[in-house]
């Protein structure tokens, strides 16, 4: 293990340089979070690491990514307007479960055809990559100053912010069949996914009205105290939601979007905090991933990543969404910019990390799943994170203002 002196003097180093190089290259578009990586995996090339603790990265990487996507779930939808919720709120619903689960099949399947990994390493696999990122799509939106049709722009940060309990429980019910001791079956998944979605949805809605009623009503003498206070409700939110086998991800989302609909004191301040605390973590996760790969640990997996990550891209996601979405009222061009748009990054990073959790690492290939997940999250970042915006000109989805 390196010392606390290290760990921040590389730490503020590398976020340091990450900012400023983003600056040099700001006309290119590239997302600061890219940069952050790149920048700490040429430093990990230089022999600096996280620690020398077998596993340990690993178990980092998990911990600081899931503290990451409860903050940016929950800053999502503290953005999230209600009102532009309501009208295609089936068809997000259709997205989250169907989709992910479409998406997971048609890339297991040609995983599975392509690669050595038999058909439960393979089809636990794609659940790791099925969900789209709220962070990536939050992030890649807003740094691009996208403007797209208000209900596009609705489905996919409602589908982003709740696709990961359907994934999560393919993931989970896949990592138990790969098992060959485990003795859970089908229906003890399912029933898992349901306690952990009906009880996220409950704690999401009790909490999200606990906040409302605390924030509007608690009178503090320091009003920096505010955001600290709604920081602690939303841990509490999340990790108690967890211990009772829960969806604390859901029920942070759902949390944020209820204390959002309502105005109160320093509203616009706490927006601000999440913000900044949001940007703070992604990069401290970014960096270490970058820290943990190195382009030795990756080249063997470069071709098979690439091939995946277009299939995923071109096909799967397409499939799955043109099928979610028949007969709605959305039109074939924005099936198309909805498909493009189904963008990976820390959330399937954080799924990656499962299989490493298991006693005696029994999960085969478990660190070339890490290995290709991450390049394609960093293809989803570089192909559909430039062009993005060039396609919404294309198809002509641009809110005109």
């Amino acid at each position: 293990m390196i010392d606390v002196d290290k760990i921040l003097l590389i730490g503020s180093f590398l976020i340091f340089a990450s900012i400023t190089a983003s600056s040099f290259y700001k006309e290119l578009n590239i997302p600061i979070l890219l940069v952050c990586f790149a920048v700490s995996m040429i430093a990990g090339s230089y022999g600096i690491e996280l620690s020398n603790k077998e596993g340990y990265d690993v178990q980092y990487i998990k911990t600081l990514g899931s503290i990451t996507l409860c903050i940016v779930l929950f800053l999502g939808g503290l953005e999230t307007n209600i009102d532009n919720i309501k009208p295609i709120l089936y068809r997000g619903i259709a997205l989250s479960t169907l989709g992910v689960l479409l998406t997971s099949v048609t890339l297991g399947v040609i995983i599975n055809f392509f690669t050595n990994f038999d058909f439960s390493t393979s089809m636990l696999f794609s659940s790791v990559v099925a969900s789209t990122d709220a962070a990536a799509v939050f992030t890649i939106l807003k740094s691009q100053n996208l403007k797209i049709k208000n209900t596009l722009s609705s489905l996919l940060e409602f589908e982003s912010g709740s696709n990961d309990p359907m994934a999560y429980f393919l993931v989970i019910s896949f990592i138990s069949f790969s098992n060959k001791t485990s003795q859970q079956s089908i229906f003890s998944c399912i029933m898992l996914f349901l306690q952990g979605l009906i009880l996220g949805l409950i704690i999401g809605f009790y909490m999200g009205y606990c906040m409302q009623s605390f924030i509007s009503k608690i009178e503090l003498d320091n009003k920096n105290f505010y955001p600290v206070f709604a920081l602690s409700m939303v841990m509490f939110t999340y990790a108690m939601t967890n211990l009772i086998n829960g969806n604390g991800l859901l029920a942070v989302y759902i949390a944020g979007i209820l204390l959002g609909k309502k105005d109160f004191l320093l509203k616009e301040q706490l927006i601000w905090f999440f913000n900044g605390i949001s940007w703070i973590f992604q990069m401290i996760m970014f960096i270490s991933i970058g820290l943990l790969v190195s382009a030795d640990k990756l080249k063997n997996d470069i071709i098979e990543g690439v091939m995946i990550s277009f299939f995923l891209i071109f096909v799967s996601r397409p499939i799955s969404v043109f099928i979610s979405l028949y007969k709605s009222e959305f039109s074939f061009k924005e099936k198309i910019f909805l498909s493009f748009v189904g963008l990976r990054g820390a959330t399937s990073i954080v799924f990656a990390t499962y299989p490493f959790n298991i006693d005696d690492f029994f999960i085969p290939h478990a660190t070339k799943i890490f290995n290709i997940v991450f390049i394609i999250v960093v293809i989803s970042f570089l192909f559909q994170g430039f062009t993005i915006p060039y396609l919404a000109k294309y198809l002509k989805l641009e809110e005109k203002t």
